[in-house]
């Protein structure tokens, strides 16, 4: 920084490199001082940050700097002279740099589904303000997604299972699912009467055409009139035999019972042999025995 002593009016030049004409005894100091750079250190809304404004250091100096987000904010990263997102930061002054601590507000995102399928994420989650959270709604088997609704539903980006919502404020999102439906008719040839049963109850009688989920598990029960018989079932592949078939919904269904006369026959043997059939059989008619 500079000379001083007694000599100094003597020196050729106030330089580092100088020379002297020494003419008498005295004295001559060669002065120095450290390199200095400025750090200047700010925060954002919503925290603060440790140390913080215009600082002087000496160059080569290591530091630390620490953000502190406030009660309901959430540290998001440093911009200036570091884009690091950990909130304790090492820094080396080689320069004169500058630092600020962003921070952001924690928004609540609620999320649900119905019955039927999943969401993505589910239940509660805290993010930062300005976040882009993505929804995924899953159907499970027999199921399609229906749509999203709640307070909320018209700020995602899209109608369809998987959409994006950005989160500049406290949001509530509920997916929904509907079950995949199939249609069942049932109609009747003949005298008999023909249901169709879930779980025990009637849910559709000959005649009649309903909507049923997707996968339900059908019995069928065929009962001839008096003096006809079951001769045979169209639209699905049961034996002619069974009055009481049971099916899995896996497509449209038209089933239909055609009933006949029946008649009897009542066979027995003498001692001696066998005859088959024996006892009273009802058949169709003009069916060979």
């Amino acid at each position: 920084t500079g000379w001083t002593g007694s000599e100094v009016a003597h020196l050729s030049s106030t330089n580092a490199t100088t020379s002297l004409i020494a003419s008498e005894a005295g004295d001559l100091v060669a002065n120095f001082s450290p390199i200095t750079q400025t750090v200047i250190v700010t925060a954002g809304l919503g925290g603060s940050v440790l140390p913080t404004g215009t600082l002087t250091y000496v160059r080569g100096s290591d530091i630390t700097l620490t953000a502190q987000p406030d009660q309901g904010y959430i540290f998001v990263g440093w911009s200036g002279s570091s884009l690091a997102t950990s909130s304790s930061l090492s820094v080396r002054v080689d320069g004169n740099k500058t630092y600020t601590a962003r921070f952001a507000q924690l928004r609540t995102l609620s999320v649900s589904g119905s019955t039927g399928g999943s969401v993505a994420p589910n239940g509660t989650s805290i993010v930062a303000d300005g976040t882009t959270v993505s929804l995924v709604a899953t159907p499970a088997p027999n199921f399609i997604f229906a749509g999203w609704s709640g307070p909320d539903a018209a700020d995602l980006s899209s109608t369809s299972a998987t959409a994006d919502l950005v989160m500049n404020a406290d949001k509530t999102i509920r997916g929904s699912f509907t079950p995949v439906t199939q249609s069942l008719t049932l109609t009747v040839s003949g005298s008999g009467t023909l249901s169709a049963k879930v779980n025990g109850a009637v849910v559709a009688t000959a005649g009649q055409t309903v909507a049923l989920q997707k996968g339900t598990v059908i019995t069928l029960e065929a009962a001839p009139a008096t003096g006809s018989i079951l001769s045979a079932w169209q639209g699905a592949t049961f034996p002619a035999s069974s009055t009481s078939p049971t099916f899995t919904l896996d497509r449209d269904y038209t089933i239909s019972t055609t009933f006949v006369p029946g008649y009897s026959l009542t066979t027995s043997a003498s001692i001696g042999g066998t005859v088959a059939p024996a006892g009273t059989t009802t058949f169709a008619s003009g069916e060979t025995v």
